[in-house]
């Protein structure tokens, strides 16, 4: 009959036990820790969680029956928020998420603050200016070590 044996090593943080590979330095039961396992199936579990939407269908019908006259007035979701915290119990990074996967019969078009603004581009003369002050600070560092030999 097979009788359950723990390592010694495993009734003491880190509860497990990652020295010896081979069974030989240790015949008794033991845990391994493998990090790369234990974060992948980490990340597979909280990209599954952040995926689903957490609404009913009756939920979903009745914020878009509250709130779609109110957005197409022109309210913000800031303003929504203030006044209608019965029905928009979660977060507006999910509010914004669930709008974007198109839960809502509005869309974020219909939001004058989500639109996305272009990045800024550099101009060349910036970027070239840089480059001059750069040169000039390295050109500095030079003349300094050229005078310095020349005192000594």
């Amino acid at each position: 009959m097979y009788k359950y044996q723990p390592c010694k090593r495993l009734t003491k943080y880190p509860y497990f036990y990652n020295r010896g590979k081979s069974r030989s330095d240790c015949r008794k039961e033991r845990y391994t820790y493998h990090a790369r396992k234990a974060d992948d199936s980490y990340r597979e579990l909280k990209n599954k969680y952040r995926k689903n939407i957490n609404l009913n269908e009756e939920e979903a019908y009745l914020i878009n029956k509250i709130l779609t006259p109110l957005i197409k007035n022109g309210q913000t979701i800031n303003h929504l928020y203030i006044n209608h915290p019965d029905i928009l119990d979660f977060s507006k990074s999910s509010f914004y998420n669930y709008v974007n996967s198109g839960v809502f019969e509005f869309r974020h078009l219909n939001f004058p603050r989500i639109v996305k603004y272009k990045k800024r581009k550099i101009s060349l003369n910036v970027e070239l200016e840089k480059k001059e002050k750069f040169q000039l600070v390295e050109n500095m560092k030079t003349l300094l070590i050229l005078f310095l030999k020349i005192l000594i």
